[in-house]
C-alpha cells in the first residue's frame, strides 16, 4: 500500500522514471509458494523455487506466471486459492519486474568489462531497503516521546537533518554569503 502511496503522490513532481517493484518483495511471494507446497526449509522447496526465481531476475514474469497457472489444477482448492492470489500479484505488478538490466550491469561491473552506463546502471537499487531504513532513521529522530510539530517546523528540522546527513554541515554553512549588518555606533 505505502509503494502505491508513493507513486501517485510522486506523479508529476518527479522526474519520469518507470517505478520498479522490489526484487526482494517479488521472491518473497514466490517463496510463500514453496514453503505451502513443499514445507519450509526443505530441499525439495529449494529446488521447486530456484527456476522461478532465475526467472524473474531474467524478466520473465510471464513464465513465472504460467508455471503457478499450470500448477494450480494440481492442487488442493484452499493452496489453489494462495497461488491465485500470488498469480493475481505477478500479473498486477509485471510492468513494474525489470530486473536483468541492472544485474547484467553489476556482473558487467565485478567482472571489470563495464561501460559507462553499465556502471551508472549498477548504482540503481533492485530493493527499497535503503529508502526503508532513511525513513526508519528519520521516524526515529521525529516521532520521540512528547514531540509534537507543525508541518512547517517539521519540513524545517527534516531539512537540517538531511543537510548533515548528507555532509558536513559546517562546510555548507560556510560557503555562505556573511549577512550585511549595520554596525551600531555608540556615541
Amino acid at each position: 500500500m505505502g509503494a502505491l502511496l508513493d507513486l501517485e503522490s510522486c506523479q508529476g513532481s518527479c522526474p519520469p522514471r518507470s517505478p520498479q517493484l522490489d526484487l526482494f518483495h517479488a521472491e518473497e511471494h514466490l517463496w510463500t509458494v514453496a514453503h505451502d507446497l513443499h514445507g519450509k526449509g526443505t530441499p525439495q522447496a529449494q529446488a521447486w523455487v530456484a527456476p522461478l526465481l532465475q526467472q524473474i531476475r531474467d524478466d520473465q514474469t510471464p513464465a513465472v506466471i504460467a508455471a503457478l497457472t499450470e500448477l494450480k489444477p494440481r492442487l488442493l482448492e484452499a493452496q489453489q486459492k494462495k497461488v491465485q492470489t500470488q498469480i493475481e500479484y505477478f500479473e498486477h505488478n509485471a510492468p513494474r519486474m525489470k530486473y536483468k538490466e541492472v544485474l547484467d550491469a553489476r556482473k558487467a561491473c565485478e567482472q571489470g568489462q563495464a561501460t559507462a552506463e553499465q556502471r551508472q546502471l549498477a548504482n540503481r537499487p533492485v530493493g527499497s531497503g535503503a529508502i526503508e531504513s532513511a525513513c526508519r532513521q528519520y521516524q526515529c529522530r521525529f516521532k520521540r516521546t512528547g514531540q509534537f510539530w507543525t508541518t512547517t517546523g517539521d519540513e524545517a528540522l527534516m531539512s537540517l537533518e538531511t543537510l548533515w546527513r548528507n555532509g558536513p554541515l559546517a562546510g555548507t554553512l560556510s560557503a555562505r554569503q556573511p549577512c550585511h549588518r549595520p554596525q551600531l555606533m555608540v556615541t
